[in-house]
């Protein structure tokens, strides 16, 4: 069955991705993607979000309505899966829209370490989602956010919402045969260790934790859209009418939100002390693979690592009192801030080779 979603790098993803002109084509043709995603059930989806005008103030000696004229598209692509290395390793860099500093030389493990840009321009992926006689592809997708969730008795999994700038459903799937190697492993709760403070401090007995990656996306329609750009023609075959439809020009970043979650099963006074405060400390997330990675020297574990320079706790605290029948638990909220060296969130990658530039 032809059912999958799979990712590409835009071919202009340093410049903020493909749009509908830059295409040159009308629908735009992109390579079959070489990375394929493992979508969990009921969850991938491309949607152009087209707006119409309507007429209905028009007072036109009948009582009935004049039919609504198409305007413009918003489209949206998003998609939830396990939280496999291999996906964080393409959605991640392409959210932070930086090129990694990379340290290690083969055959050791190389470290690829990402941080934030300071501009305004996002990096894009491209992609086709195959639903059986239907194939949606999207151009110039800038990763919106990146939700990532470690409940204690399940697999981490991980939702992530794309702002394609142009998207076009068409009647001819691709013939591509989607590839899933290397994803045996997941980052579980299980194998995260998380310390806090300068001189780091393992936390005991997490029972919990989530991310978000929030790029804060421009919304403002006079920021995205432009004048005679990007603007496509059809004629309906239904009433031979010329049609119009206004896609976005452009997306770009607005301001970068993180923010976090870390259960404990049991009250955590000091860390209710610090929210009372809104105290600031260092916190580091290390999430290591299933398994080693055998082609390096000395053999190294596969690793994904979070470094919050400055956490503050924003909200949470130990739950109600509860009768006997239940134990005493804790869960906190958390954003990443500005340290005294305008650091807020880095992301390093540690495998057999080094992350590509987004």
């Amino acid at each position: 069955m032809a059912r999958w979603l799979g990712l590409g790098t835009d071919s202009n993803s340093s410049t903020g991705g493909t749009n509908l002109d830059a295409a040159g084509a009308y629908p735009p043709t992109i390579t079959d993607p070489t990375f394929f995603v493992p979508v969990t059930d009921g969850s991938g989806n491309v949607d152009g979000n087209t707006s119409v005008r309507d007429r209905d103030n028009e007072v036109r000696g009948v009582r009935g309505l004049a039919a609504p004229q198409s305007f413009a598209a918003d489209p949206t692509a998003a998609f939830a899966c396990r939280a496999y290395p291999e996906v964080l390793r393409k959605v991640l860099p392409t959210w932070f829209s930086s090129n990694p500093t990379n340290t290690g030389t083969a055959p050791a493990a190389i470290t690829s370490k990402f941080s934030a840009t300071t501009g305004q321009v996002p990096r894009a992926v491209t992609g086709k989602l195959v639903r059986e006689g239907q194939q949606d592809d999207f151009i110039g997708a800038a990763v919106d956010t990146v939700e990532l969730n470690f409940p204690v008795d399940q697999e981490g999994d991980m939702t992530v919402a794309l702002k394609p700038l142009y998207t076009r459903p068409l009647a001819t799937a691709s013939s591509a045969v989607p590839s899933y190697t290397g994803f045996d492993n997941v980052y579980l709760l299980r194998d995260l260790v998380v310390t806090k403070g300068a001189t780091p401090v393992t936390i005991p007995c997490v029972a919990g934790f989530g991310m978000t990656f929030d790029n804060g996306l421009i919304s403002e329609f006079r920021s995205r859209y432009c004048a005679g750009a990007c603007v496509e023609s059809r004629v309906s075959a239904i009433d031979s009418v010329t049609r119009k439809l206004w896609w976005p020009s452009q997306n770009k970043l607005g301001r970068a939100r993180f923010t976090g979650r870390i259960d404990f099963g049991s009250p955590q006074p000091t860390w209710e002390l610090e929210r009372l405060f809104a105290e600031g400390d260092k916190l580091v997330a290390t999430f290591t693979g299933g398994a080693n990675v055998p082609a390096t020297t000395p053999v190294s574990n596969e690793v994904m690592r979070v470094t919050i320079y400055s956490r503050v706790i924003t909200d949470g605290g130990a739950e109600p009192l509860q009768s006997f029948e239940q134990d005493q638990v804790s869960s906190y909220q958390f954003g990443a801030y500005l340290d005294s060296s305008n650091k807020d969130v880095e992301v390093e990658f540690v495998g057999q080779a080094a992350v590509p530039n987004p």
